[in-house]
């Protein structure tokens, strides 16, 4: 079958002579090609085929038609379009020069001056489209060209006009628009986009040229979307200064509500312009007494000011406090091609942790937490980690392999400072990683306390750790019977693995089978469990486990876990799971938005944990809070849009947001949901039928399976009316 470029390269053969591949990215891939007609260089671009499978010839060629009306001298004019063997296409001047990402890239943030000069360029040719109706929709660095001192603003190929109600999103879920860049309404697929978009995809690239990185950042494309949806706006005068007006009107355009930023780019450049202070009137007469104030007046102010300088660069400055005795993990580097070891990339953040358990040495800050901070940084920076967490430690490893022989190596690097410890490593044959990670554990903690300390073995079997690591990855995920059948695995290769055991629990619960059995063997083998998971263990089953424990002693455990683990985005959750479900029973006050708080410092910790975001759907659903479910709901699927209850939530918000349409196509979808949606669905629909004919809206405890914990009073109904 002919590539693109020779299937493109033989329909326009008449008219262009394609001679190389440009550059391709997530939308689009452009030729430079010879116009025969007019003996000049063109810049060919083409449409991805599964785009163009959304946006249809017609409606594409009618877009191009309208854009190709704009006329402004910061705007790449686009010359030709067409529909050649399939392919959709258009034509602009071929620009030989540099980007705006060509320039961030290679110098970082730019002096104020050019900084608002490019601004103008682009807010005027941004104003001059959205005067004609059209909107650009993927306004980004590399979409703005670099020439002579201005900027030019290019790719208008995939705008819309304005108010167009036509879907955003491709059959696959995917946006419209660079994630970076792409406001929170054209991320979650809203219709309807104005001027404000742009707006703010114009504010995310003045934040670039100032602070040398956007606003968000993100390893994926959903991290990046979590995060606009999730995280207020990072302030720009933490990293550069820059006139507060110019800072006001920035973080106003990246408002997450469209009401809450500019109405136009217009309005935007003027008060992005808005440097200057107002002149103060002058003194119609001076008296000799004010002769006399005046200079030591100012003296005093400009103390004052130098003081407040001071005191806010200190702050500023303020040193990180490192807790000695909390190491962070970094990924390992793996040197084993073709081995099948990329699981232990991330793996080994929970093999390691399961030994350094604060018995003894350090304690290894919650692998969640972890990765949460290294997505949220953008890097794997050891520096950068230790001051994200506070750890006085960075573990480095890495894992080198033949195929059958394993060696790890680790170096222990203390903050602040930097300082590296002499590396240590193990060497031994593949299947027995458990033993020689044990090992490497224990000359990390003889390294940190100058003495050997005794093995915290779990167990020596590679199986074993294979389907606990993957068990882990499916609960954090939401697919809780995979996760349980993953556990089982684990424990049926090594029924001494207590610590799978223990994740077992927790996963049984929200596939809603009986865990008692697992129970009662972590409860037999809790030595085998560190300190933490023990403390975890018993808030989860209660203190008095196998007896009976009351909600209040249930809640109060819980709040001590999370005080002795206050990274453990588990420990939170299962606060505030109890919290919303059980503290309505005793009279908790504000019981649903102190889960909520809950909820929110487990998101915060882990961002990739699916339990606290669907249970800040349930309460977005019953207070009828469109605005979160719609924003929680593209979070959730955005995570695993496969997960056991995924099906449900598709059809439960379709429902909130009063999408009917959405609600017809989950329908036909039934038949092949999961039991988990099915199941939700039924309970949910029994719910609001009640809520219709009683105007209050249950938050049922059926939905949340849970462990099964001996409490004195089980979770029943409560209600937020």
């Amino acid at each position: 079958m002919a590539s693109p470029f020779e299937r493109l390269s033989a329909a326009l053969a008449d008219r262009y002579r394609l001679e190389r591949e440009l550059g391709a990215g997530g939308m689009a891939t452009v030729y430079l090609a010879q116009d025969l007609k007019h003996d000049r260089q063109v810049a060919i671009k083409v449409l991805r085929p599964e785009l163009a499978a959304v946006l249809g010839t017609e409606r594409f060629l009618r877009e191009i038609e309208t854009t190709a009306r704009l006329t402004h001298p910061a705007i790449l004019p686009l010359l030709d379009s067409g529909d050649a063997d399939g392919i959709l296409w258009y034509t602009m001047p071929y620009f030989a020069g540099r980007t705006l990402k060509d320039r961030l890239v290679d110098h970082g943030a730019m002096p104020q001056a050019e900084a608002l000069g490019i601004f103008r360029d682009v807010a005027g040719a941004l104003d001059q489209a959205h005067r004609h109706g059209v909107l650009h929709r993927d306004l980004k660095p590399a979409n703005i060209l670099l020439q002579d001192g201005r900027a030019v603003l290019a790719d208008f190929g995939i705008a819309l006009p304005t108010g167009s109600s036509e879907a955003r999103l491709t059959e696959s879920g995917l946006s419209i628009g660079t994630p970076e860049y792409m406001s929170p309404e054209q991320a979650l697929g809203e219709r309807n986009l104005d001027a404000r978009s742009d707006v703010y995809a114009l504010g995310c690239v003045l934040y670039q040229m100032l602070a040398g990185e956007p606003p968000f950042r993100g390893t994926t494309p959903q991290a990046v979307i979590a995060k606009r949806l999730m995280e207020p706006v990072p302030r720009l005068s933490t990293v550069r200064d820059v006139p507060r007006p110019v800072e006001a009107a920035i973080t106003r355009a990246l408002s997450r509500q469209p009401a809450d930023r500019f109405s136009s780019v217009a309005e935007f450049a003027r008060a992005v312009d808005a440097t200057d202070l107002p002149p103060q009137p002058a003194s119609v007469a001076r008296t000799a007494a004010g002769r006399w104030l005046r200079p030591r007046l100012i003296s005093a102010l400009l103390l004052v000011v130098v003081a407040g300088v001071v005191a806010v660069r200190a702050r500023r400055a303020a040193p990180i406090s490192y807790d000695p005795m909390v190491v962070a993990l970094m990924p390992a580097r793996i040197n084993a091609p073709g081995h099948g070891l990329d699981y232990l990339k991330e793996g080994i953040l929970d093999l390691a942790a399961a030994r350094l358990t604060g018995e003894g040495g350090p304690r290894a800050a919650d692998p969640r937490a972890t990765l949460a901070a290294l997505r949220s940084g953008g890097e794997e920076n050891a520096a950068a980690l230790a001051a994200r967490l506070g750890a006085g430690k960075v573990l480095d490893e890495s894992i080198v392999s033949d195929g059958q022989h394993l060696t790890l190596t680790a170096t222990l690097i203390s903050f602040p400072g930097g300082a590296r410890q002499a590396p240590v490593s193990v060497e031994g044959p593949e299947d027995s990683l458990g033993a020689l990670v044990d090992q490497l554990m224990i000359r990390v903690l003889a390294l940190h306390a100058g003495e050997g300390v005794s093995a915290l073995s779990q167990t020596s079997s590679l199986p074993a750790w294979r389907a606990y690591l993957q068990g882990r990855a499916a609960y954090r995920a939401g697919r809780y019977e995979n996760a349980v059948n993953a556990f089982e695995q684990a424990l049926a290769i090594d029924s001494s693995f207590t610590l799978a055991a223990l994740a077992d629990i927790q996963a049984l619960g929200r596939a809603n089978q009986d865990a008692g059995g697992r129970a009662g063997m972590v409860l037999r083998n809790l030595r085998r469990l560190s300190a933490d998971d023990s403390l975890l263990f018993f808030a989860l089953m209660g203190s008095r486990y196998p007896e009976p424990t009351g909600i209040r002693e249930q809640i109060a455990n819980l709040e001590r876990a999370v005080r002795r683990l206050p990274d453990r985005a588990d420990a939170w959750f299962e606060l505030g799971d109890v919290q919303l479900h059980s503290g309505a029973l005793v009279d908790l006050d504000s019981s649903i938005d102190l889960a909520k708080q809950s909820f929110g410092r487990a998101l915060a910790l882990d961002s990739s944990f699916a339990l606290p975001i669907d249970h800040l759907l349930f309460i977005a659903y019953s207070r009828r809070d469109t605005s979160a479910v719609r924003q929680l709901s593209v979070l959730y699927l955005a995570h695993d849009s496969l997960g056991d209850r995924s099906g449900f939530y598709r059809w439960r918000s379709a429902l909130a947001l009063g999408d009917s349409a959405g609600v017809a196509r989950q329908r036909a979808q039934f038949s092949v949901l999961s039991n988990q949606s099915i199941r939700f669905i039924i309970a949910s629909a029994q719910e609001v039928e009640w809520a219709s004919a009683t105007r209050c809206w249950p938050i049922r405890c059926s939905s949340h399976a849970r462990p099964p914990r001996a409490i004195a009073s089980r979770r029943n109904w409560s209600t937020a009316c």
